[in-house]
């Protein structure tokens, strides 16, 4: 996520704008794109949360953990 992040604020600079404008447009920009990569990863990796047996168990918890990590992380900023 960080490299669209420097790649906005290369092209904005490039525009002549101010390197620290450049960095809060590119910050502000990629908040949608993160969100929704969030969202979808955290989708994903859910519903093998349904899975019943002795080897799930494992990916049950595996899941939960994916899960819950990329939503802390999405909402931290």
């Amino acid at each position: 996520m960080s490299h669209l992040v420097v790649e906005a604020r290369a092209a904005s600079i490039e525009e002549g704008m101010a390197p620290k404008e450049a960095t809060l447009r590119a910050n502000a920009g990629s908040f949608g794109a993160g969100g929704c990569y969030s969202i979808i990863l955290s989708a994903v990796s859910s519903p093998r949360c349904s899975f019943q047996g002795l080897p799930d168990g494992l990916y049950q918890q595996f899941a939960v953990t994916i899960a819950i990590s990329v939503l802390i992380s999405a909402f931290k900023r």
